[in-house]
């Protein structure tokens, strides 16, 4: 408030004095780069935005119509510190970094990125939240017929391994084996799939039966006995065939018919077996002999998925070998989709055959008319990619 002195003279000789009293306002300020907080009465709280100084002021309203203690948001300096440490991580990291500049760590080995690959500096701070995660194997919900020693551990490291034993009338998946030692590998997969099934037969293709498939192409599990007949010129070893866990009992199942003409004996029992087929992509170092039996060990490449065996019987390979080929998908191809991980580790994930991967939509996008589930299966190396708009 101003008070003002008004004097009045009604004659030469008597004067009158009288005081008033008159409200001082002040116009409003904008001052850049602030934000109001407070306004209480003649007094205005500011507060200077992120990147500018100082921090908060108050200015005053004084009585001549002007603002007391006024200010203006100046740009602070943009440099950052050394960034937020990350556990596990190995890092080597600047004391100064300048507007803009990154700031990358490493995950040692058995780990992997979880979150952002790097930090930016902006406006004085960090931007960026990353960390390293162990990689794990886990043996997930127990399987019917499948024990593991040590028993009740589900979550194991690289390098560690994990026995595996199956009950009466199973075996280790795509095996004949029912108890073995599986390794955890750096990829966070299992060396071979920690599951027992049932044990069951393989189609005989090379043992001369006539409509073999019609024969054949249903049940095979343990125990089962099949009618069967022989191609032209064959004979049946029995009136049925049994699946047992060494394969189809009779052994072979047809044998030449030795009084039609023009025929020659096929191997018999005991005969030995030359060098097996080729398997693609397979890890091999096949011997050029193989005694009736004997099986033809091979491995496949990190990350891909080994899938049944080869056996020499009876002067003939049975059964057949696969490298079932991993699935790839990097960052890039995803970003050109709209979509994302829908759990991020890696710049580049790799997926084992049958294995799902998630996806979602990056954020103000929606799945593309036509376009495939965002949950999908990496299937012997193709992996179909979804699409948002």
């Amino acid at each position: 408030m101003k008070w003002s002195l008004v004097v009045q003279c009604l004659s030469f000789f008597f004067c009158v004095y009288t005081s008033t009293q008159t409200e001082v306002t002040c116009t409003v300020p904008t001052i850049e780069n602030a934000k109001t907080l407070k306004k209480p009465g003649t007094n205005i709280e500011y507060q200077c935005l992120h990147g500018y100084e100082p921090d908060r002021f108050t200015i005053t309203c004084n009585e001549q119509g002007d603002w007391d203690n006024m200010r203006d948001c100046t740009a602070k300096t943009l440099d950052c510190g050394p960034p937020p440490s990350i556990e596990h991580a190995l890092q080597v990291f600047k004391e100064q970094y300048k507007e803009g500049e990154t700031a990358t760590y490493v995950c040692p080995s058995n780990y992997v990125k979880d979150g952002d690959p790097y930090m930016i500096c902006s406006r004085g701070r960090w931007i960026g939240k990353g960390k390293c995660l162990q990689i794990n194997c886990l043996l997930g919900p127990p399987t019917p017929g499948t024990s593991t020693s040590p028993k009740g551990k589900n979550v194991f490291r690289v390098g560690e391994s994990v026995e595996i034993t199956c009950s009466e009338r199973l075996w280790l998946y795509g095996t004949r084996e029912i108890k073995r030692n599986i390794i955890c590998k750096e990829s966070g997969e299992w060396e071979h799939s920690p599951v027992c099934e049932e044990i069951t037969c393989d189609i005989p293709y090379d043992q001369h039966v006539d409509y073999v498939h019609y024969y054949f192409s249903r049940d095979r599990r343990l125990g089962v006995e099949k009618p069967y007949r022989c191609e032209s010129g064959y004979r049946a070893g029995a009136r049925t065939a049994t699946c047992t866990e060494n394969g189809w009992l009779p052994n072979p199942l047809c044998t030449v018919k030795h009084d039609q003409p023009g025929t020659t004996p096929p191997k018999t029992s005991g005969k030995d077996c030359g060098r097996p087929p080729q398997i693609e992509d397979a890890v091999q170092d096949f011997k050029d002999r193989y005694e009736h039996g004997e099986k033809a060990a091979y491995d496949c490449p990190a990350f891909y998925k080994k899938e049944g065996y080869l056996t020499c019987t009876q002067g003939r390979w049975t059964g057949s070998g696969k490298c079932w080929k991993p699935c790839t998908v990097d960052l890039k191809a995803i970003d050109d989709r709209n979509i994302q991980l829908r759990h991020k580790y890696t710049e580049k994930i790799y997926s084992t055959h049958g294995d799902f991967i998630g996806f979602s939509c990056k954020s103000g996008y929606r799945p593309a008319e036509g376009s495939v589930p965002l949950r999908q299966s990496c299937n012997n190396g193709e992996i179909p990619l979804p699409v948002c708009e």
